[in-house]
């Protein structure tokens, strides 16, 4: 269920292991939308063993420099990721561009996807599920792999463990192609006092942008240029001159959401993944990145064990510990680069300089080397 990042990837995976796949989506077409994505090294080798890297490649963008400012221009922080070594590539795309790429791969491996499919209910005995459709169309399924985002109805059906948690920060995302100063090479942070922006190329001469902001009560339909403008027009070049660039179309606004890591995935033949198992901040850019990990565990998975309920029982154990740690991790983030304390805003901008760049790079460390099971 789902034709999202998580979903396409899983089918791609699933197809490779040579199972039959059917995506079914509520969208009526793959329409362009959302902004940009970083893709970590983790992502980068699960991309590389869908055999689309390549393809992906030639519409993104290959930052190598990242800066950390503050919202007065203070340089924090400035690594070059070539001075890491080998092994430590990251790319930005446009998520319409990797989603697009994700697609036609599944589409040639033999996967079906049916549009305008919006699951309301799932049913299953032991020999398969049953899925039923709002427009009164059903199918039949041996396994079930719930794809279908934060608000998932999969996960509804299997847990019913309520709406995820507003984490208090809602953020505005934007892509400009307008002629702006900005390096090719440059992926950006500035920090500001229960504010952040980030910045980075994402292909074809485009610029990715967001904007996050602490408030308990959410955008509240804060979602055009100038409301952007209002709270981070005074800052350091080149934010203002990024959102003053970008057209209110390409403005998206949405809350901030997450879970708390489930303790059950799935249930006999249905299982969740991404964004419906395990919902995280974007604080530490891993959820795209964890849900491309789980369509190679999911892949892997049912490929060597031949009982399709083993193998998503198996598929859950090997994902639960890892995707619970970014989620925990994403909140620390959170706490600590949107503080809307004026003493813990003044530490962070005084300890994040005296950082060393190595201690930098274990994180990237850390995803380069994360071993993968193989499809």
């Amino acid at each position: 269920m789902g034709a999202g990042l998580g979903g396409l990837a899983a089918a791609i995976s699933l197809c490779k292991v040579q199972i039959e796949v059917d995506i079914y989506e509520r969208a009526p077409n793959l329409q362009e939308v959302g902004a940009g994505i970083v893709l970590y090294p983790n992502a980068v080798n699960a991309l590389k063993q869908m055999d689309v890297y390549g393809e992906i490649a030639k519409v993104a963008s290959f930052p190598s420099l990242g800066k950390y400012l503050n919202s007065k221009g203070k340089v924090l922080v400035e690594m070059n990721v070539a001075d890491f070594g080998p092994g430590f590539e990251a790319i930005t795309v446009h998520r319409h561009d990797l989603q697009k790429v994700l697609c036609d791969k599944a589409l040639t491996l033999g996967a079906r996807i049916h549009f305008n499919k919006d699951c309301w209910t799932l049913e299953q005995d032991k020999e398969s599920v049953t899925l039923h459709f709002l427009d009164d169309t059903q199918a039949e399924a041996d396994i079930v792999i719930g794809a279908d985002g934060i608000h998932s109805k999969v996960r509804k059906n299997l847990l019913n463990d309520g709406e995820p948690r507003y984490t208090g920060s809602f953020a505005w995302r934007g892509v400009t192609s307008q002629l702006v100063s900005y390096p090719s090479n440059l992926s950006l942070m500035v920090f500001g006092r229960g504010k952040q922006f980030g910045a980075t190329p994402v292909g074809k001469n485009r610029v990715y942008w967001f904007a996050t902001m602490s408030d308990e009560k959410g955008h509240r339909d804060r979602r055009s240029k100038s409301d952007v403008l209002k709270y981070f027009g005074d800052w350091t070049d080149p934010v203002n001159e990024l959102i003053d660039a970008t057209k209110d179309s390409e403005i998206l606004t949405h809350n901030l959401y997450d879970r708390d890591p489930a303790l059950k995935w799935g249930e006999d033949r249905i299982t969740i993944l991404g964004d419906a198992a395990h919902p995280m901040t974007p604080f530490m850019g891993q959820g795209g990145c964890q849900s491309l990990e789980d369509a190679i565990a999911l892949g892997h998975c049912m490929k060597v064990n031949s009982n399709p309920v083993e193998a998503l029982r198996d598929y859950e154990k090997m994902r639960q510990s890892r995707t619970s740690d970014f989620v925990y991790q994403s909140r620390k983030s959170e706490a600590m680069s949107m503080s809307t304390s004026r003493i813990g805003t003044m530490l962070r901008d005084a300890i994040l300089p005296m950082v060393p760049s190595k201690l930098l790079a274990k994180q990237l460390h850390t995803l380069a080397n994360y071993k993968m099971p193989e499809l």
